[in-house]
């Protein structure tokens, strides 16, 4: 899987992640569409709106848009809420693909990600969080539909990551 830095510029920066952060909690959400994370985040990157998340995936490559130790309105729970306060938000693409297989790869990349994260800042597995649990919104809505959930988390406990395969 190919990983990219696209991070926001400076005024992208002061609407969309104004905020300084520690990572405490991660948070995974899925976009509805047949886009790739790169479309995606060229898209977000581009728009005048708040909204953005900190990584954007599909079943090739990982984009992150915000650093990491800046927050993202991305939980829907508010300017002090504590999703958007701190937590990192990862975006999964292709929740509408034509073939599956696109979905479940970038699931699976989606899930490789959140495990490097998890190690690198420290946050345990009861406080990787779907869109749904700040809000209630039907969010990663093709995860939970497939009652992939509780797969997702279970295997955020198995192998190892290597650090080498991120540099973020």
């Amino acid at each position: 899987m190919k990983f990219k830095k696209q991070l926001l510029n400076t005024e992208q920066r002061g609407r969309k992640c104004p905020f300084s952060m520690k990572p405490e909690y991660i948070t995974i959400h899925e976009i509805n569409t047949n886009q790739s994370a790169e479309t995606v985040a060229r898209y977000v990157t581009l728009s005048f709106g708040k909204i953005a998340a900190h990584f954007f995936v599909d079943e090739e490559e990982i984009i992150q848009v915000i650093p990491c130790d800046h927050n993202a309105f991305a939980c829907g729970d508010g300017p002090e809420g504590v999703g958007n306060r701190k937590s990192i938000s990862i975006e999964i693409c292709r929740s509408k693909a034509k073939k599956d297989e696109y979905y479940y790869r970038s699931v699976e990349n989606a899930r490789v990600l959140t495990k490097y994260l998890m190690k690198k800042y420290g946050v345990p597995l009861d406080r990787v969080l779907r869109h749904y649990d700040w809000t209630k919104k039907d969010c990663p809505h093709r995860m939970m539909k497939e009652n992939l959930w509780q797969t997702f988390k279970c295997k955020l406990q198995e192998g190892e990551i290597q650090d080498e395969e991120f540099s973020l």
